[in-house]
């Protein structure tokens, strides 16, 4: 396993950043985690996974909480992927959490998980999933499934600048400009 992933975290350097950004992957299960990493791997994949075991740790990190501190070596991840069953928090927790934080509300979130179960796949979008993966048991399949989401995330789909983003986590608040009245009441 590498040296990122869960609480053994201890980060890369800038050069991580300069070559892509970062992937969060929220995992519990140590090899599916392996299986994710490799498939980046062989993908090409400039981004750099950065693991977590639980959804307490995911949170941790997107507040820059804990080990996380430093934005210059966990800076703000362009992608979640997000299994459902974690301990301490489950995926659909991080998911109505997520969504709640001014700041952070606008990171994509693809839920990667075995869960099949419709009323799963219903409640995740209902709390702000941007898309649903299951598993697929195929290595091939499953490889090719990584390929696309990294294709459409990482690549095609365009998100808002991270250094407004921190700006906004250190103000907590977003000023907007007062709009003029024009005059008379009513």
């Amino acid at each position: 396993m590498r040296a990122d992933q869960g609480r053994r975290n201890t980060g890369a350097g800038i050069s991580d950043m300069a070559n892509g950004g970062i992937v969060l992957l929220a995992e519990d299960n140590p090899d599916d985690a392996l299986f994710i990493q490799r498939a980046f791997k062989k993908l090409g994949i400039k981004e750099r996974l950065v693991v977590v075991s639980d959804g307490e740790l995911l949170k941790h990190y997107l507040l820059g909480q804990g080990p996380y501190g430093d934005r210059e070596h966990y800076p703000l991840p362009k992608l979640i992927l997000l299994d459902l069953g974690m301990p301490r928090m489950s995926g659909f927790e991080v998911l109505t959490w997520l969504r709640q934080e001014p700041a952070l509300r606008h990171l994509p979130a693809v839920v990667l998980t075995t869960s099949t179960y419709s009323p799963d796949v219903r409640r995740a979008y209902q709390l702000g999933a941007n898309s649903f993966l299951t598993k697929p048991l195929e290595l091939t399949e499953f490889i090719n499934a990584l390929r696309q989401v990294a294709d459409f995330w990482l690549t095609r789909c365009r998100l808002p600048e991270e250094g407004k983003t921190r700006e906004r986590l250190k103000d907590k608040v977003i000023k907007l400009p007062r709009r003029q009245s024009k005059g008379g009441g009513g």
